[in-house]
């Protein structure tokens, strides 16, 4: 199949670092990734996400039922 052409489709989005990056082609946002070194077992899906927020009000990165808490300034996901 060719390759999705939307303006901002793909993005990427890392929050300790301050990036908000956009791409209108796919190959231009996974070759991003591969430059980066982000894996895709570390990437989610915003329907995923959005729906898990909508629906049980907690993110990947922000359950406090199981004490996950966004990053601190030590990189840590556990809240201490």
């Amino acid at each position: 199949m060719g390759e999705t052409e939307f303006p901002n489709y793909w993005f990427v989005i890392i929050p300790d670092k301050k990036l908000e990056k956009t791409f209108k082609k796919e190959n231009e946002w996974k070759e991003f990734l591969k430059s980066s070194g982000i894996s895709e077992k570390d990437i989610f899906s915003v329907w995923v996400v959005f729906d898990q927020f909508k629906n049980y009000s907690i993110l990947p990165w922000y359950n406090p039922d199981k004490n996950i808490y966004p990053l601190d300034t030590n990189n840590s996901l556990e809240k201490k």
